[in-house]
Order: structure tokens, then C-alpha cells, then sequence
């Protein structure tokens, strides 16, 4: 019976080994090639300079500094050597629609493509859910490997509300508490409340 026990924890141990990133909600297309992304240790970031991103982009890299204890650069335009880069099509690409993006992670690095400030928004939430559960933490964790999987991910919402009831009138909350389910709606791209 033990030897049963055994050889099916292995087996399972292995078919979990194998298993693509889970990514909420599902996107439209989504390959994973084998290998991944090791996150130097200096982070170079790049993306547009546009107001309403660069609340998204400190809020990412307070994020990664955290939990990394990694060194962060951002520079404000599209720099093609950085290691994360996020970038505004020049042209309109009608696969991605208004708030739609195409995240590609391969061995030169990460890069974030949209139409729009919301596109790269989005997708800057599916990088966090690329990123290893460590990435929650608000200390520092050491001992982790910062690693992306390889992917080629694209995605558009399939509707254009997608939002959660808050039931303010039968239950009070606080302000803090508002915040974080709103943070928590942000990670899923519900976008109304």
C-alpha cells in the first residue's frame, strides 16, 4: 500500500511540473514555450510617459522592489534594451481593440504591447500573475527565484463592463477596506464597481 502511495505522489508531482501559468481571467490566446525569464538583479523598465500609466508603473515597481529586494530603473520611453518594456502601438491594431495587449516573455526579456494606456494596464496584471506567489509579499523574500515562464499571451476583454457588487448598504466598510477590494478587482480587470 505504501509503495502504491508512493509511486502515486510521484507521478502527480510530475504531471503538476508541466503545467501552464494559471492566469485569471483565461486569455483569448496564450502559448508557453519551454524555459523562462530570470529577473536580473538590476531591472531595467521602460514605457510611455503618459500620466495616467505611471501610477500603474510605481505601483508595479514597489511591488517588485519588495518582494525582490531588486534595483529598479525606469526610464519614461520606449527603450528597446530594458528588460521589461512596455509599449503604445504606433498603429492601431484591431486584434487588441480598445483595451486588449500581447505580452511576450522570451530570453531577451518581457515586452508589453497595446493600443491604449488601459491595454498595457491590463497586461501589467497578468505579468504579476506570471510572476512567482512571492510577489504578494510586502518584505523582502530571499531564497526565491525570480523567474518568468516563456509566453506569448494575447488578450482582449470579452465585454466591455465587467464589474463586482459591493453591498455598502447592508454591511459597513472602511475606507481601507474599499481600497483593497478594489486593488483585489484590478488584479481579475473587473473594471466598474
Amino acid at each position: 500500500m505504501k509503495y502504491l502511495f508512493l509511486a502515486v505522489f510521484c507521478l502527480t508531482s510530475f504531471v503538476f511540473k508541466g503545467q501552464k501559468p494559471s492566469i485569471i481571467p483565461i486569455p483569448l490566446k496564450a502559448e508557453y514555450p519551454k524555459g523562462s525569464y530570470s529577473l536580473p538583479s538590476f531591472l531595467t523598465l521602460s514605457g510611455p510617459n503618459v500620466l495616467t500609466l505611471q501610477v500603474a508603473f510605481k505601483v508595479f515597481s514597489e511591488k517588485l522592489k519588495k518582494a525582490t529586494g531588486y534595483k529598479l530603473s525606469w526610464i519614461y520611453k520606449d527603450q528597446a534594451n530594458a528588460n521589461i518594456r512596455f509599449v503604445l502601438n504606433k498603429s492601431f491594431d484591431s486584434s487588441l481593440g480598445k483595451e486588449g495587449y500581447r505580452l511576450q516573455v522570451n530570453k531577451n526579456g518581457v515586452k508589453i504591447f497595446a493600443n491604449n494606456p488601459v491595454g498595457l494596464f491590463y497586461g501589467i496584471q497578468t505579468l504579476g500573475q506570471l510572476l512567482p506567489k512571492e510577489i504578494e509579499s510586502k518584505t523582502f523574500i530571499a531564497g526565491i527565484s525570480w523567474k518568468i515562464p516563456f509566453a506569448d499571451i494575447q488578450d482582449t476583454p470579452r465585454f466591455a463592463w465587467r464589474g463586482l457588487m459591493f453591498d455598502v448598504a447592508r454591511h459597513f466598510f472602511t475606507k481601507d477596506q474599499v481600497k483593497q477590494f478594489i486593488d483585489e478587482m484590478v488584479i481579475y480587470k473587473y473594471n466598474l464597481l
